[in-house]
């Protein structure tokens, strides 16, 4: 999609530091420069001359440097030939000096994903105005570690926010929204679930997306955010500009993903993480009739896991059931007082050795 003439904008000085920040990025990473550009024109602007007051005379000076270089390896901007709007032009590579910090953001939430994420937001300087949750003692809480106001009321939520981030239960996403597009205004509504579509925020927001971190977070458990991959997705080009720029803030994996692969992708995740999970917790409950330390286990569990970066998982599976091992397995599942855990078990196995004797191997990793 081309970007719209800078002329098509409103006026650049009634936008919040967000969407400034935004439309910088913009221009200067999808428009193409063909007018040659001098300081003198710029300064004799009178919307230059006002960012030259709020933004300062070194900054100024920054973007001078940055527009000599556009010069010297004559890069261009698609811009209208019209000289009027070389001051827009300035004012928005001014923009990209203003740090990303100058965001204000709201939290819906306060559980698992909402702490961990509010947590490494803060820590590179965005401004968490509030915090909302249902329950006044986790609103609080979270509120504290991030140096900001909270709500138990989601009706008092502030209007004066750049991006409100929905993190809450799936069920919850929808209703939220409703009462959260009632104060976002221009404002960017987003969610952070994966199975959810982004057009739940259709109706509420202007302006809306999803930002997906792929993780399994606990409150109480710091996680480093930068290798964690986070899926994306808006409603227009410039609300993912800005949604991915946020993103970035914090991971060095950002990926653009659709609705339709986001919830693939959150299926996955769920076998990889939650039933790997489980079955760590079943392994628990056979130790723990012997009085053995599951911890025993935690060098086996971390070679399974390094091995898959290596190895596709069909290549790395070993075990009785791979070599269907009648003999082995029924003692086994004897040993199994649950009936449950005896049927996941029965289950496991016949996927186990079906997967192991097919000829299909199309996750095969390629050799380094």
């Amino acid at each position: 999609m081309a970007a719209r003439p800078i002329h098509q904008h409103s006026s650049v000085l009634n936008f919040t530091p967000l969407r400034l920040h935004t439309l910088y990025r913009r221009v200067t990473s999808n428009v193409l420069v063909n007018v040659t550009i001098g300081m003198g024109d710029f300064i004799q602007s009178p919307k230059a001359l006002a960012l030259l007051v709020s933004c300062g005379l070194t900054s100024c000076f920054i973007v001078y440097l940055f527009l000599s270089a556009l010069q010297r390896y004559k890069k261009s901007l698609h811009l209208c030939n019209n000289w009027d709007n070389c001051d827009s032009i300035f004012l928005y590579l001014c923009i990209g000096f203003i740090k990303l910090s100058d965001m204000k953001i709201v939290l819906i939430g306060a559980g698992n994903l909402a702490t961990q994420l509010g947590l490494a937001l803060s820590q590179t300087g965005q401004q968490m105005v509030q915090v909302y949750s249902r329950t006044a003692e986790h609103a609080s809480e979270l509120a504290a570690k991030l140096g900001c106001d909270f709500t138990a009321n989601i009706d008092k939520i502030t209007p004066n926010a750049d991006i409100y981030i929905i993190s809450v239960k799936d069920d919850a996403i929808a209703t939220l929204a409703e009462k959260v597009g009632r104060k976002a205004g221009q404002a960017i509504v987003v969610h952070t679930a994966g199975s959810i579509a982004m057009q739940v925020l259709q109706p509420h927001a202007q302006h809306y997306g999803v930002l997906y971190p792929m993780q399994t977070f606990s409150k109480n458990k710091r996680v480093d955010f930068k290798p964690i991959p986070c899926f994306i997705e808006a409603s227009d080009e410039a609300t993912l500009a800005t949604i991915r720029t946020l993103a970035e803030s914090v991971s060095q994996n950002v990926v653009p993903a659709t609705s339709a692969q986001r919830k693939k992708l959150h299926l996955a995740a769920v076998l990889a993480c939650n039933f790997a999970n489980h079955c760590y917790r079943l392994a628990e409950k056979v130790l723990e009739e012997e009085q053995m330390d599951f911890k025993l286990f935690l060098p086996l569990i971390d070679e399974t896991a390094r091995k898959v970066a290596h190895l596709s998982p069909k290549q790395a599976q070993t075990g009785p059931m791979m070599r269907w091992d009648t003999g082995v397995m029924q003692m086994q599942m004897a040993l199994l007082n649950d009936e449950r855990t005896r049927q996941i078990y029965q289950l496991m196995a016949e996927s186990i050795h079906a997967d192991a004797t097919s000829a299909d191997d199309t996750c095969r990793r390629p050799e380094a």
